[in-house]
């Protein structure tokens, strides 16, 4: 009898196990791996089932190929890491998710499709204008 493989494992923030999948943007400004990094968290997130996703605390696989990402935190000009993780804490306790779970990307999908948008989406996301859910399509 032959073991089925293990899925593939993603370290994601909670912002961007949340904003990936919405996001119309194709390419940001972060240089090529983190382009191809990007859109492929997006694809696993919008339509793999058993991808394994560990919600992070703080640095995650997409923030590693972010030449804004140094010295351990978020340097970006929008938020820095103390920012961000505040966002990161606000996201966790509105989807209900703990730093350290693990659940399928299907499962993520399903949540955050029944529970966006949230308050700090409308309240204090700076990515609202490229966002399909502030657009009014919020299935990615």
């Amino acid at each position: 009898m032959t073991s089925k493989p293990s899925p593939v494992e993603v370290r994601l923030r909670p912002h961007h196990i949340m904003c990936q999948p919405y996001m119309i943007l194709e390419t940001f400004d972060r240089g090529e791996a983190f382009n191809s990094l990007a859109k492929h968290i997006k694809e696993v997130l919008e339509s793999q089932e058993e991808t394994l996703i560990e919600v992070t605390q703080g640095v995650d696989d997409l923030c590693r190929e972010c030449p804004l990402c140094r010295d351990g935190g978020c340097r970006s000009p929008d938020g820095d890491e103390t920012e961000v993780r505040k966002w990161d804490a606000i996201i966790t306790r509105d989807l209900g998710i703990s730093y350290g779970e693990r659940q399928t990307a299907g499962y993520l999908r399903t949540l955050t499709r029944r529970k966006v948008p949230l308050k700090l989406c409308l309240t204090k996301c700076r990515w609202r204008s490229v966002c399909r859910v502030m657009l009014g399509n919020s299935t990615p």
